[in-house]
């Protein structure tokens, strides 16, 4: 029987499309998300490295990772087997609005907050209340998977957009356009091959005619695999070519690596766990339809559950496309056992102090577009200086200031000593910006010093941190 809103179980909530509780929810989180702008991770890694791809793709034709050269399966290694929608999607916004923290953060808040409330749709169609879906919006949007995901340039939240825009459009009836955004989805990142499978367990369990669905599905197939080819001729040959890292067992590649490898997760993981035990032990009084012995929720968590564990290019940002499929029988188990729904609240509680935490902590760092354009002026300065073109520079610097200088910018690394050889122009602290776990390891000046002998032109106090200019002696 298909999982359909007719054998969904009941909602005494009133369903509105437009609901109060759902419009708090998804303002506060806005809120948040601002809010954490440059405070969740003041110094990151992962912003400059994946808008470096976008940058050099849409202003250089620049395919691959020049940034920190890490090439596949270590890295996305640019474009050139992943990422080109995304990547034209951020330029034709960045060019626009600037390439710095904040602009990114604002695009990726406007794709988050459409991404829940698709969600939250899909979920209004199968049959949950308002109150219901208000607190799956809430836990889902707090969780760190998901605020990373926004705090962060990376692609992930392209394909959750995509993942979020099929299932509405599945749960609507319109199962070609669903399965085929689906399948197009895959282009954007190696871990997006979860979306497709997740889509097509949602259309099987709703339809009842699956001949024709699969017939469907071959013609989305027809269409995607070809699209993915002109992107990028030549990946899947690659890609199976590739060598990947030895010794990294299927437990390190799950989800729960990302709960135990962090133990601030515990709290959250003990609730998932605890929330699923009582989902199934009402699971006959919940009465949804089943295929297999397992409900619909429980497919889809299985399923990436179990996806995600068999990547071969493992990442923690992945954890947000399971999070989503985790939480779901989570919450209807706590909406079955009333006097465990305090909960998921305390969790929550305890989440949102994090937050504040690393808000006081970063609340004087990250550099904003005033400490960006310091930068540009002593990079102009120095230009002057060794009469070298903008467009001709070549900067290794700290990958922090990326976006003072987006073109020919590599980040310095002595484990790299070809970029610091090829460079013009070097920009370095005195030391490490923040403690390891809260920004990325960024060389000093004496550790590049070591590969190449520099002398100083210039410097200045950003943030309390001071910024050396450098050039070859």
């Amino acid at each position: 029987m298909p999982y359909t809103q007719a054998n969904v179980p009941r909602r005494r909530n009133k369903v509105q499309s437009f609901s109060k509780y759902r419009i708090v929810v998804m303002a506060l989180l806005g809120v948040l998300y601002l809010a954490l702008t440059q405070r969740y991770r003041a110094y990151d890694l992962d912003s400059p490295w994946f808008l470096s791809f976008s940058y050099n793709y849409c202003h250089g034709d620049i395919e691959s990772d020049t940034f920190i050269e890490r090439r596949y399966p270590l890295g996305m290694d640019g474009v050139h087997l992943f990422g080109k929608v995304p990547a034209t999607a951020q330029c034709l916004v960045m060019d626009r609005t600037g390439w710095s923290p904040t602009s990114i953060v604002w695009l990726n808040l406007v794709l988050a907050l459409a991404s829940l409330w698709l969600l939250s749709e899909f979920l209004r169609r199968l049959g949950y209340g308002d109150r219901w879906t208000a607190a799956f919006l809430l836990l889902l949007g707090v969780s760190e998977s998901f605020v990373s995901m926004v705090e962060k340039g990376r692609y992930e939240i392209f394909a959750f957009l995509l993942l979020s825009l099929a299932l509405w459009l599945g749960v609507r009836g319109w199962e070609l356009a669903a399965a085929l955004i689906a399948m197009l989805a895959v282009e954007v990142e190696p871990a997006a091959i979860i979306v497709p499978v997740l889509v097509i367990l949602v259309l099987a369990f709703r339809t009842q005619d699956r001949g024709r669905l699969g017939l469907r599905l071959l013609v989305c197939a027809a269409v995607a695999v070809p699209f993915y080819l002109l992107l990028h001729p030549g990946a899947i040959q690659e890609m199976a070519r590739a060598h990947y890292p030895p010794g990294q067992s299927i437990f390190d590649r799950t989800v729960f690596a990302y709960f135990l490898e962090r133990r601030r997760h515990l709290p959250e993981l003990a609730m998932l766990v605890l929330g699923v035990g009582l989902y199934w032990r009402h699971r006959k009084e919940i009465g949804a339809a089943v295929w297999m012995g397992l409900s619909l929720p429980m497919w889809l968590a299985a399923s990436s559950l179990v996806l995600l564990a068999l990547l071969q290019h493992p990442n923690p940002a992945y954890e947000v496309f399971a999070a989503p499929f985790l939480l779901w029988p989570a919450l209807e188990g706590y909406g079955r056992a009333p006097r465990w729904r305090c909960v998921p609240a305390l969790v929550c509680a305890g989440i949102l102090l994090q937050y504040g935490y690393l808000f006081h902590l970063n609340r004087h760092e990250g550099f904003d577009r005033q400490e960006i354009a310091v930068v540009q002026q002593q990079i102009a300065s120095a230009e002057a200086q060794l009469a070298v073109g903008d467009s001709q520079l070549r900067i290794c610097g700290d990958y922090s200031l990326w976006f003072a200088h987006p073109r020919h910018y590599s980040a310095c690394d002595p484990e790299r000593p070809a970029a610091i050889r090829s460079a013009d122009l070097f920009l370095c602290f005195d030391g490490r910006l923040m403690p390891d776990n809260l920004s990325g390891t960024a060389p000093s000046c004496a550790e590049v010093g070591t590969v190449r002998r520099l002398r100083e032109i210039s410097s200045v106090v950003l943030r309390g941190h001071r910024l050396h200019v450098q050039v070859p002696q």
